[in-house]
């Protein structure tokens, strides 16, 4: 009885075994993590739309909920299907769905403009935004670093996913802080906001272009000289 269970072990793969030694494992369920934080990001956003009737946090929502989406779409795809063509595919949809997001972005930017309801925030919601920012941005720059040393089309995906996260929450956070400690309708703040929005929206534009081009070979893939099976593990960023 021993010597079978003994002979099943060499076979056995722990979450926890694998999640030491293959990266490209550990980026996946990070991007799984990262997937839940966008999904309760954006619930706790809407929630705040309603609270303050603000159709920037309603439509801020609405962006984390969309980028989950997309994270969850990308990880179950990679999951199930492996292939270099299902990785091309999926990075060409994600980059409209990026396009979408920027467009997002930009509404939310007008419609402040159109829709002025500023008010201060309490300390836990400006503490909340301002921590999730600081995570965002670190795990965004983190998986820059890290991707370049990959080889697959999927890190690059789930990298620029992390960057969307993190210009938005760069903006959203300094839209809180503008309202809640400084002057936010006056002339300065909305060229500030103007200036910022302009560049967040440029920032996810050009994330969704460049993943539409290498979905469509455009530019040289990083998966290109790998094999359709292969899984590459090395510089995962854990997305």
């Amino acid at each position: 009885m021993k010597e079978a269970k003994n002979r099943k072990l060499p076979h056995a793969k722990p979450i926890g075994k694998r999640l030491l030694s293959d990266r490209f494992f550990r980026a996946l369920m990070f991007a799984c993590g990262s997937m839940g934080w966008n999904l309760i990001y954006g619930v706790f956003n809407g929630a705040l739309g309603i609270v303050y009737r603000s159709v920037w946090f309603a439509t801020m929502g609405a962006y984390y909920l969309m980028l989950g989406g997309m994270r969850l779409s990308v990880v179950t795809l990679r999951m199930g299907s492996p292939k270099r063509r299902t990785e091309h595919g999926t990075a060409t949809r994600c980059g409209v769905a990026m396009i979408f997001l920027a467009a997002i972005l930009a509404l939310s930017v007008g419609l402040s403009f159109l829709f002025p309801v500023a008010r201060a925030h309490n300390k836990i919601i400006m503490i909340t935004i301002a921590a999730y920012t600081v995570f965002m941005t670190f795990l965004a720059v983190r998986n820059i670093v890290r991707a370049r040393q990959g080889k697959s089309l999927w890190i690059l995906t789930l990298r620029n996913f992390s960057l969307a996260a993190a210009t938005a929450s760069v903006l959203s956070l300094e839209r809180s802080l503008l309202t809640t400690f400084g002057e936010g309708t006056s002339g300065a703040a909305y060229v500030l906001e103007v200036i910022s929005g302009a560049a967040a929206f440029a920032v996810v534009l050009s994330l969704g272009i460049g993943m539409i081009l290498r979905g469509r070979g455009r530019f040289g893939s990083p998966s290109d000289a790998a094999p359709d099976d292969e899984s590459p593990e090395d510089g995962a960023p854990d997305a």
